[in-house]
């Protein structure tokens, strides 16, 4: 039984020869591994493949075949040993990459570092410098998070703004609709008023119309020599002392209702406080 290069013996299988790979090298035990030579906590375990019947798939004198003179002899155990081989070197090349990462990530955390110490004299360097970080630490997708970002504190502040004028217009505009509806009420009450005093004016002057043209007939009737008791002289002083009460009361009652006129939903005035009362 053997194991074809570039394969070690491990135990009862075979294992791929890491050493064969630039920088790495293979710790053989219960659980082989390929490690880092410059640092042996990064590697990965090795998985063991069965070994190679010699007397069977060996070459002249019973030597060992290599891997490639195996797939013509076994293409079964070429399979096999092929497969990890191929997982292998699959293996070191994600650990490659991923030092390779982890050296440039430390080197854009340095250059973030330098570039903060002289923000305020460089910041279009701190901004280079920190997307390069950010973006090799959280991929491709936070440079468009971070861009959204910035929108957002930039636009909606302004945003606010408008929804802030926004509402101040509204409760204007409202309040500019009740001052406008109070004084369409005043107007409806001013123009009530002004038909209930012309048609009191009206009436008024309805009556003294009537006094006066009775005042005039009995004053014809006195010139005319008709026979008149003593006392009509008092009584035709009677009635233009009347007629003079009714036109000053008129007058009075026009006055009074064109000075105090209440505003619609007014509160009654409180009665004044005069001495002697409680």
């Amino acid at each position: 039984m053997y194991c074809p290069p570039p394969f070690l013996v491990s135990g009862n299988g075979c294992v791929y020869d890491c050493s064969v790979e630039t920088g790495y090298s293979t710790v053989l035990g219960t659980q082989s591994r390929c490690v880092r030579t410059a640092d042996r906590t990064r590697g990965f375990d090795l998985r063991p493949v069965s070994r190679v019947p010699l007397a069977r798939f060996g070459g002249g004198f019973g030597t060992p075949l290599s891997l490639e003179q195996l797939r013509t002899a076994s293409p079964y155990y070429y399979g096999l040993f092929d497969a990890e081989r191929t997982r292998a070197k699959g293996e070191v090349a994600i650990l490659n990459e991923q030092i390779g990462r982890d050296t440039l990530l430390a080197d854009a955390f340095r250059d973030l570092q330098s570039a903060e110490n002289a923000r305020d004299r460089a910041p279009d360097a701190y901004q280079r410098a920190r997307i390069a970080y950010y973006t090799l630490l959280n991929g491709d997708t936070w440079l468009s998070q971070e861009r959204e970002r910035v929108a957002r504190a930039e636009v909606d502040p302004i945003i606010q703004k408008y929804r802030n004028d926004y509402v101040a217009l509204s409760s204007q505009l409202n309040q500019q609709t009740q001052a406008y509806d109070t004084m369409q009420g005043i107007k409806d009450k001013v123009f009530r008023v002004k038909d209930d005093l012309s048609y009191s004016a009206d009436l008024l002057m309805g009556h003294v119309q009537k006094i006066r043209s009775q005042i005039m007939l009995d004053r014809r009737k006195r010139e005319s020599g008709e026979g008149q008791p003593d006392w009509y002289g008092w009584v035709d002083m009677t009635l233009n002392i009347l007629l003079v009460v009714a036109l000053v009361a008129a007058v009075w009652f026009v006055f009074k209702k064109l000075r105090s006129p209440k505003a619609p939903g007014a509160a009654p005035a409180a009665p004044a406080f005069t001495e002697g009362t409680t």
